[in-house]
């Protein structure tokens, strides 16, 4: 299209080649001096109007040279005679107006065949005409404006120039139709030739040469205008071309950017999804924390509770021991010293009250005294308290030594006690057995040992019922001995005040022992006392008289406390004997 356009374009402003042959020989007889300038270097001076060119092609540029069926060599750059057809088609289909003279005529050159073969076309080329058709326009009105300056010839003269005519009347491109022609010779010298008017018009001197000179400047420009208009038609499309690679590129970043998109919808939208979950576990998570807040602070009362216990059993349950066996032994060794010391007193006292005189009386506190004497040391002992009053200093003799056995035995028995209260002393005792029963490790039952005659055993050494059975036992003792007077009041109540204060001092010397072995939880310490009856051993007993030689011998009386260990050693229970027990043997007083 584009083509057709620049076509139109160059044949609208192209001079008219469909002269007459007459005509153009005798132009160019006329003025063949001038068809050529100097100014032009060998081209011609109007634009190919003639279709007659120089024969072989000469004056024009080997590089314009093509060749031609009919004239021979001719200019590349000038239009052919169909193309002149259509140019002189359109330049003279117009009507120009005749100048004031009345010589003058108006002279109408258009080809009405021309007109109806190429109407359609000179229709679209009119409508897309742009800038440079305008510029081709100013062209032609200087054109035609310099003619008609020019000065007019006679009247009369046969030949008339262009000058004289008048407008070209608009050719109605919608209708394709054509103002009418003249089909004869008007007086201006108009030649009608078939259905195409030819003006005869053989322009002379300078009107001729500004004719000519005018067509070669329009047509040089109509070739600088068509250079000009491929270049910019090139420009066009190259940038069409970027534009559609541009918007190619654009739509396809178009697609990515979509699929981004709904790629980062489908994200965010799995986003969401996952945050509502969170959210859910994170609910749950809470609630769960709030009850374990409150499980955790009931957890924390309980373990403070805890803690208050274990502060009071903390020193019992370190298994190093606040006391070592030699303290112990030395503890009890105190003891029997007091005791022997306690039963000299109380055998010195009542020799002086009696004077040396035994009182057998046969009353209820004797027979009470007896059963005492027996619980407590055995029978044989009591028959011997009895019956042996033939020598007074060995009388006395088996009376002290039966008075430190005595308080020996109290004082065993004593330690053994959980509670002051047989029946709770039973309850406790039992207890204590079932835990060594169960408890394979030994820290665990001496560790329960320790805290519960911590609790009870507090209130034993305060017990005055405690007193009481010691001086119940140094009373029968002296009774069934033939010691202890009734009658005499005053005696009686000495005797017995002298008791109690000898044992007030052997129960505190009773209980800081007590409270030594109770707090010893890496062994076990208990007091040895051999039975009465029983042979003499000289691993574990230790003769009063220093005979420990003897083994056929029979332990009658335990005159001073021994004590012995139990060690676990690999799992076994092994027993030591810390401090031996001094023993009287039953030969010492029956022959």
């Amino acid at each position: 299209m584009v083509r057709d356009l620049l076509k139109a374009l160059i044949h609208m402003f192209t001079p008219n080649p469909t002269r007459d042959d007459t005509m153009l020989h005798e132009e160019r007889t006329n003025e063949g001096s001038q068809l050529y300038g100097p100014h032009d270097q060998g081209q011609p001076a109007h634009s190919s109007s003639d279709p007659v060119r120089p024969k072989d092609g000469h004056g024009i540029p080997q590089e314009h040279r093509v060749q031609s069926s009919q004239y021979g060599w001719r200019d590349p750059t000038s239009p052919t005679r169909k193309d002149n057809q259509c140019n002189d088609t359109r330049r003279h289909g117009e009507v120009k107006k005749a100048q004031p003279d009345a010589n003058a005529a108006v002279t109408v050159h258009s080809t009405t065949a021309i007109r109806e073969h190429h109407g359609d076309r000179m229709n679209t080329q009119s409508t897309s005409t742009d800038s440079r058709t305008e510029t081709f326009q100013s062209n032609r009105r200087t054109y035609s404006g310099a003619v008609q300056s020019a000065p007019s010839p006679k009247a009369g003269e046969d030949r008339k120039t262009d000058t004289q005519a008048g407008t070209v009347p608009e050719i109605r491109n919608h209708g394709n139709t054509v103002p009418s022609q003249s089909s004869s010779r008007g007086p201006s010298g108009s030649i009608e030739m078939g259905h195409r008017t030819t003006r005869d018009t053989s322009l002379h001197g300078r009107d001729g040469r500004a004719d000519r000179e005018t067509s070669s400047g329009v047509l040089r420009e109509s070739r600088i205008s068509r250079q000009d208009l491929e270049e910019q038609i090139a420009h066009i499309q190259k940038e069409n071309q970027r534009l559609e690679a541009d918007l190619c590129n654009i739509q396809r970043r178009n697609q990515e950017m979509e699929a981004q998109l709904g790629n980062a919808q489908h994200y965010s939208m799995k986003q969401k999804n996952e945050i509502g979950e969170l959210r859910k576990h994170l609910m749950h998570e809470q609630a769960a924390a709030a009850h374990y807040k409150t499980k955790d602070a009931h957890s924390r009362e309980l373990l403070d509770a805890r803690m208050k216990e274990l502060q009071g059993a903390r020193a019992f349950l370190n298994t190093s021991d606040m006391y070592s066996g030699a303290d112990i032994v030395s503890m009890v060794k105190s003891l029997n010293a007091e005791i022997f010391q306690t039963a000299a007193s109380i055998t010195d006292m009542i020799v002086d009250f009696g004077s040396g005189q035994v009182l057998l009386e046969k009353n209820l506190d004797h027979l009470w005294a007896v059963d005492i004497v027996s619980k407590t040391l055995g029978e044989e002992v009591a028959t011997l308290l009895q019956h042996n009053h033939a020598v007074l200093d060995e009388h006395m003799t088996l009376v002290q030594i039966a008075l430190q056995a005595g308080l020996n035995q109290g004082s065993q028995y004593v330690l053994c006690l959980w509670a002051i209260s047989g029946k709770a002393n039973d309850a406790i005792n039992g207890a204590f057995a079932g835990i060594q029963m169960q408890q394979k490790q030994a820290v665990v039952y001496r560790t329960w040992r320790s805290l519960t005659k911590a609790q009870t055993k507090r209130t034993v050494y305060q017990d005055p019922r405690l007193h009481k059975y010691f001086a119940e036992i140094v009373k029968a003792l002296l009774i069934v001995a033939g010691w202890w007077t009734s009658q005499n009041s005053e005696i009686a109540a000495r005797i017995e005040s002298t008791i109690h204060g000898r044992i007030s001092a052997i129960v505190l010397l009773l209980e800081k022992l007590d409270t030594a072995m109770t707090q010893i939880t890496s062994m076990d310490l208990s007091l040895e006392m051999p039975t009465p009856g029983v042979n003499f051993d000289a691993q574990r007993m230790q003769d009063e008289d220093g005979k420990g030689s003897l083994t056929d011998e029979t332990v009658l009386f335990t005159s001073e406390i021994g004590l012995m260990k139990n060690v676990d050693i690999d799992g076994r229970s092994e027993e030591a004997i810390l401090l031996k027990p001094k023993v009287v043997f039953r030969s010492a007083f029956i022959r």
